[in-house]
């Protein structure tokens, strides 16, 4: 019944959608309030659309019922979200570690804007979160 109405290819996108969808709701950087909706809306869909071709063998079939789709729909959501808060509370504990350090080193009054904070931050803060931020990226 629902091989009919949801192909295997769009199955497989959507299913990745999900997922990096619910995750970019939360990752820092990309769920702040400057980053427009839209792009982050159709840089999910970019990344479903070339990531679900690699993935699509360790993806799982297709559910015969409605309700076992929802159901996956829902477990995928809960993991992209899980992994973007995640993500969300490894910066906000490098902002807050970065804070003590500065009060401890007598530094505290020294603040600059942190974007990912939405707010003022110490200078170690925003230094810890922008080695983190470089390692997260140039790290395989």
């Amino acid at each position: 019944m629902l091989e009919a109405l949801l192909p295997a290819g769009v199955f497989s996108i959507f299913l990745v959608f999900v997922r990096i969808g619910a995750a970019l709701m939360l990752l820092p950087g990309f769920a702040e309030p400057y980053v427009f909706t839209r792009a982050r809306l159709l840089f999910a869909v970019a990344i479903a659309f070339v990531v679900a071709p690699v993935l699509a063998p360790v993806l799982p079939s297709m559910p015969q019922s409605a309700p076992a789709l929802a159901l996956l729909i829902f477990g995928e959501a809960l993991v992209g979200v899980f992994l973007g808060t995640l993500a969300r509370l490894f910066i906000a504990a490098l902002t807050t570690a970065g804070m003590v350090i500065a009060y401890m080193s007598t530094m505290a009054n020294a603040l600059t804007n942190d974007p990912s904070a939405a707010q003022q931050g110490s200078i170690a803060g925003s230094f810890l979160t922008a080695v983190a931020l470089m390692l997260i990226f140039t790290l395989n």
